[in-house]
Order: structure tokens, then sequence, then C-alpha cells
């Protein structure tokens, strides 16, 4: 027996228009034609959207690094302005407790720059920009400068009313929300006393315990920002934007200061 072809064979008509007779070779070379064209269609479109995705990967992988790295440095350049504007104010603060060289002598002896620098001779020099800019103060030049008028004169009996004693600073804190004010608890003999001082701007909280002041103890009470202030500091200011604490080094808590 030999096998013939189907008597009714299944008709198809390709997608160019050919009509094929199902189950012949030549519809079966022309249907797997199509599968292998339809079975690498599907192929590059997926490979298509493989890369397509993975470039979409590597974009939002680059903008969340630009975004990284755009945030560090907004914080170092934070960091540095910070940085640059505390030694500005430690070199104002330093500069109180010794000799403060003028413009025009600073001139003669070393080139001004925007920082505070040091003479030949050692003394501190405090550039005048600087000075106004942390105090917002008018700096009057030396040579122009005039010391205030005196008070007018006083008795001993007018004296002798004020107590001045010597007080160990214990702690130390900026008063929220203010920038003159410091709140200090000092050492006063046996008693600790919380003194409100406008030194805010020339001190930093942690350079302050330990230190030897001189307060004058007699003063009546004062609320200051909420806070009870029971006496007052003394200080001194050159009218140049510089202030320093009057101390007594070595003296014990509680010395008279005659």
């Amino acid at each position: 027996m030999v096998k013939g072809e189907p008597l009714f064979p299944r008709i198809e008509v390709t997608e160019d228009g050919q009509t094929i007779f199902g189950n012949t070779k030549k519809a079966k070379e022309a249907k797997g034609q199509k599968q292998t064209q339809s079975g690498a269609m599907t192929l590059a479109e997926k490979k298509a959207a493989k890369e397509a995705k993975k470039a979409e990967a590597r974009a939002r992988q680059a903008a969340a690094e630009a975004a990284k790295a755009a945030k560090k440095a907004e914080k170092e350049a934070a960091k540095e302005e910070k940085k640059d504007e505390k030694e500005a104010v430690q070199a104002v603060k330093k500069a109180a407790d010794g000799d403060v060289v003028t413009s025009a002598e600073a001139a003669k002896e070393t080139k001004m720059t925007e920082k505070p620098s040091v003479a030949k001779d050692n003394k501190r020099f405090i550039d005048p920009l600087i000075v106004a800019k942390l105090t917002g103060q008018e700096i009057v030049p030396e040579e122009h400068f005039e010391m205030e008028p005196l008070k007018p004169e006083i008795s001993m009996d007018d004296f002798a009313k004020l107590d001045l004693r010597v007080a160990t600073i214990v702690a130390a804190e900026k008063v929220p929300k203010t920038e003159k004010l410091m709140k200090l608890q000092v050492k006063l003999g046996d008693e600790t006393r919380v003194i409100v001082s406008g030194i805010a701007k020339y001190y930093e909280p942690e350079e302050l315990p330990g230190k030897n002041v001189i307060l004058v103890a007699n003063l009546k009470p004062a609320k200051l920002r909420g806070i009870m202030s029971y006496g007052m500091l003394l200080a001194a200011s050159d009218g140049l934007g510089n202030l320093v604490l009057a101390d007594a080094p070595g003296m014990v808590s509680g010395s008279r200061v005659k």
C-alpha cells in the first residue's frame, strides 16, 4: 500500500496572498518559515525591551549619584563656611587677651588678608572688617578713636556699696533664640548662682568652665529672657568690637576684690 495525499486537505492563505493546501510539503515549508520569522521578531523585541530597561536603570543610578554628590558638596561647603566663621570668632576673642595691632601698623609689618594674621612682633592682629561683621558695629580707626568720657565722680562710700567677688564658672550655655546672652553657673564660695551675661558673641560655652571671673555679687536680681540673673560679670571693652572678661586666675572662689 502506498500512502497518498489527504482527499480533503486544509486550505490556508498566507500573508502575501498565496493559497496553500495543508499538510503538503509546500504548506509545511511556508508554515515553518512563518513561525521562524515570528519567533525572530519576538526575540528581537525581548532583547530591545531588556536593553531599554537596563538603560533606564543606568539613568536612575546616574541621577541618584549626581544628587548624592550635589548634597555632599553642599554639606561640605556649609561645613567650611561654619569652620571659617568659628575661626574668625575665636580669633576675635583671642585678640582681646593681648595687644591689638591696628590696620595701619599691620600694613607695615605684614600683608593684610581677609583672615586674622600674626604680625612679626607676635602681637595679635584683628581685621576690622571681620570685627564689624561679627559684632555688627561700626569700626572707628584708632587714629580717630576717642575714649569714652568718664562718669561723674563718686565717693568712697558709694564705691564701698559694691561687693565685688571672685567667682568660678562651673557651666555655660547659650540662651536659645538670642545672639548675645550666655547662661552661666558660677560658684561663689559655698553657693552656686545663675548669671545671664551678654558675652555669647565673644566666648564659646566650652571655653568658660573653670575660669575665675569678677562678679558684682550684691546686684539686685533681674530677669532676662525668663531667666533670673543673680549678679553681673565685669568685662573690658575697647570700643573696637573686642571684649574680654575681667578675671582673677589662681584666686579662691569667694575672694573679695578690693
